[in-house]
Formats: structure tokens, sequence, C-alpha cells
């Protein structure tokens, strides 16, 4: 009896028991399992929430920076769109176009760019003459002003760069060169301004083929903002693109050991006829916000606006 009844309740437990291991062993493997997943998943999200801060501090608006920082050395121009500057209106919000190698703040309601800003470094490092220009200028279709190559045809004025083709090739070659000619980078010029006193100040920043690499080669590198000026009373082509009564250039040069810029202004008639030199038409930043309602250095530190705004070069670089 003691056989028949101890032997049955013996094997019983034996498998129980390794039924038990092999369930223990499986829930730790699974407890495991989890445990590295839920890792996983933290890190990701860990990493894909610091990405768009670090977006947005590349990307920042003028607005948001506010706090007076130390401010830092320019890099040199790469495929990128220029961060430092972002100039306000301060009638009516802009619009921010960025794209490679420029930024500009359009003016629907003018049908211009209110601003064009680009970068240039050092020498010339695609020599020769600039390529074939295109057959006409692309409508920018991110504007609501939708201005065409057509909209100034027969005008009577040329469709003036803000960000110069040469300057755009002589850097960055073709693709540069070729996105210049968007109806976004253009205002109505003079073709005696555009293909005179206007091509000798940038022919001044970037230079030329055969006559070195302008002020650019010179001091390495620098930034450059371009655009209208409109009188009381602004007269406007057939489209209704506005023309302006004069079109101002600001060019930065960074000083490392006093920690800030030096800075050219030129204010120049966008007048059938209009000459040199440059050092005639040399102004302040102050008085290119004036007339403009532009705010240049909108968010920079006012240490920084102080000593730049109100500063008359006396002498070109």
């Amino acid at each position: 009896m003691w056989i028949q009844c101890g032997f049955p309740q013996h094997v019983p437990m034996s498998s129980m028991q390794r039924l038990g291991a092999v369930r223990g062993s499986l829930l730790t493997a699974l407890l495991a399992l989890g445990l590295v997943l839920l890792v996983v998943v933290c890190v990701f999200l860990l990493l894909d929430n610091r990405s768009p801060n670090r977006s947005q501090a590349v990307d920042t608006s003028a607005s948001s920076r506010t706090n007076e920082q130390s401010t830092p050395s320019p890099t040199a121009t790469t495929k990128r769109t220029p961060t430092r500057f972002r100039p306000t209106l301060r009638t009516r919000e802009l619009q921010i176009l960025n794209g490679p190698y420029f930024a500009v703040g359009y003016d629907n309601q003018r049908k211009n760019p209110a601003w064009v800003l680009y970068e240039i470094d050092g020498a010339i490092s695609h020599p020769g003459a600039s390529p074939t220009r295109p057959a006409s200028f692309q409508t920018d279709f991110r504007t609501s002003a939708h201005v065409s190559h057509q909209d100034y045809t027969n005008s009577g004025f040329d469709r003036g760069h803000m960000y110069p083709a040469y300057a755009a090739w002589s850097r960055h070659g073709s693709e540069g060169f070729l996105a210049t000619f968007t109806c976004s980078n253009i205002v109505p010029q003079p073709h005696s301004v555009n293909a005179g006193i206007w091509e000798e100040l940038e022919e001044a920043i970037a230079g030329r083929h055969g006559r070195g690499g302008g002020w650019a080669e010179k001091l390495g590198h620098l930034t450059v903002i371009n655009g209208p000026v409109y009188g009381t009373k602004p007269e406007r082509l057939r489209a209704g693109v506005t023309i302006p009564e004069s079109c101002f250039s600001i060019v930065l040069d960074w000083q490392e050991a006093q920690h800030t810029y030096r800075v050219l202004a030129f204010q120049i008639p966008n007048v059938d006829g209009t000459r040199g030199p440059l050092t005639r038409w040399i102004t302040t930043i102050k008085r290119i916000e004036t007339e403009t309602g532009l705010n240049v250095f909108a968010g920079e530190a006012e240490s920084l606006r102080a000593g730049l705004e109100t500063k008359l070069a006396e002498a070109l670089w």
C-alpha cells in the first residue's frame, strides 16, 4: 500500500517542478525583454525631443534672440541659409523665405523683397565668366504676390538682383547662380543703375573674373543685406510691382578682436543716370531704417545695435 500510494505521488511532483522552472525562466526572459524595450523607447523619445530644439536654435526668429549674450563669430558660408540677422518691418509682417545661399524678407504688398541677406567668403572658387543666364526669372510661388518674369517686360526697368548672380556663381557655382533668378530676389532698377553704380558695388564686394575677389577675398567673410527704399508716393509697374526710389546695401565685416562688426552702408538713388563714386552714397544704417521702416538688428543685443546703427564709414575698405 505504501508503494502504490507513494510512487504515484512522487512522479507528478517532479514534473510540476520542472514545469514551474520553465515558466519561471520564460517570465524572467519576458521581463528582461520588456525592460530592454522600455529603455530603447525612452532613449528614442529623449533624442526625438532634443532634435527640434537644436533645429530651433539654428532657425530661431529674431524676436527670440533678445538676451544680451556674447556675439557668436560667423562661420564659413556653405550651402545653407544665413541665420544671423532677420530684419523686421515696423508697419506689417514680412514673409521670410529661407533657401540655399540666401534669405529674403518678402513684402507681398509691395511685390518686392524688403530685404535680401547673403554671406560671402574668401577668394573666388569658381573662376571664369558666369554661365549663360536662364531665359527667364522664375515665379516664387511661396509668395502670394506671384510676380512673374513678364511683369517686367517692356516696363523700362531691369530685373535688378538683390543677391547678385556673380557673387553666387563665383562662390557656389552653377547651382548658386541659378538660385538667384527668382522673382522674389529682384526689384525694378533702371538699366543705367543696374549695370552701372549698383554693379560697381557688387563687384567691390564679390570681385570679378580677372580682377580679384573684392572685399570678400580681402577680409575673409562678409554679411550683406540689400533692399529697396520707397518714397512717399512710389509708382508701380503695370503689374503692381512697386518701383523703389533708391536701393540700400549694408555690408558687415566681423571684427574678432572687438567682438563686433565693421559697417559700410550705402543708399543709391534708383534714378537713371546715377553715378559714383561709391563714397558719394555712403550713409548710416539708422537712416536706412528711418526711410524703410526696417529694424535691421531686430532681436540683437542693444550694445551691438547702438554701435552699428549710427556709424558712418569714412572710406571704403
